[in-house]
């Protein structure tokens, strides 16, 4: 870039350069945006790309895998998604298990604990006992026990 033959508008930022062809100054004005050059496409570099047997069938392959498959790219993100949430039950119920085992364990060892674990849980009484619940207000008043 000469700065002798070249000029910038500071305003909307387009270069102006002028070029002597042929005995005379031309004024060329390329395509500049705030910075940013926008320049026509060039064909005639992807004519002969485009006209090759061989790039029309991999282009034509790789839109049918992308789209139309059985397995295409959207069939496989959905796959992912659901991968993700299968694998984050798989987490919650190995430590279920984790934990089933340890009360597993306890309720086994000690026969006290069995009995406190039965009462509480199941509602179990001896036939000489009354059970009296005691909800708090948070909970429905409605409240089924089956016998």
């Amino acid at each position: 870039m000469k700065a002798s033959n070249c000029s910038e508008a500071k305003e909307i930022h387009i270069r102006v350069c002028k070029i002597r062809y042929k005995d005379r100054y031309i004024v060329r004005k390329p395509l500049y945006f705030y910075g940013m050059k926008f320049r026509k496409p060039d064909f005639k570099k992807w004519a002969p790309l485009l006209r090759n047997k061989y790039f029309i069938t991999s282009l034509a392959f790789v839109i049918w895998l992308l789209f139309f498959d059985k397995n295409d790219l959207f069939s496989q993100l959905s796959y992912r998604r659901q991968l993700k949430e299968l694998q984050v039950d798989k987490e919650y119920y190995l430590q279920e298990i984790a934990r089933n085992k340890e009360d597993m364990k306890e309720l086994m060892s000690d026969p006290e604990h069995l009995e406190k674990y039965a009462r509480e849980r199941y509602l179990m009484k001896k036939d000489n006992e009354d059970i009296f619940l005691i909800l708090p207000d948070s909970v429905d008043k409605e409240v089924k026990f089956e016998e």
